[in-house]
């Protein structure tokens, strides 16, 4: 039997085993496990970028050191 690891996730091969034994009960907890995947993706690209973003105005706003 499978069992959650304490935070409500299931172990990744658990899934997989799951899946193969009872696609059913398996597929659904693969989906939901990529798209939590596919979403983290999402937020630390959108994350690089705002901190680029950041970046390039902080470089834009700088005074110049000549006179």
């Amino acid at each position: 039997m499978i069992e959650s690891n304490g935070f409500n996730r299931w172990p990744k091969d658990g899934k997989w085993t799951l899946n193969k034994i009872n696609p059913g009960l398996g597929k659904p907890l693969i989906d939901k496990y990529n798209a939590e995947i596919s979403n983290r993706q999402a937020q630390v690209q959108l994350e690089y970028l705002e901190k680029q973003r950041r970046k390039a105005l902080i470089a834009t706003n700088v005074p110049s050191a000549q006179p």
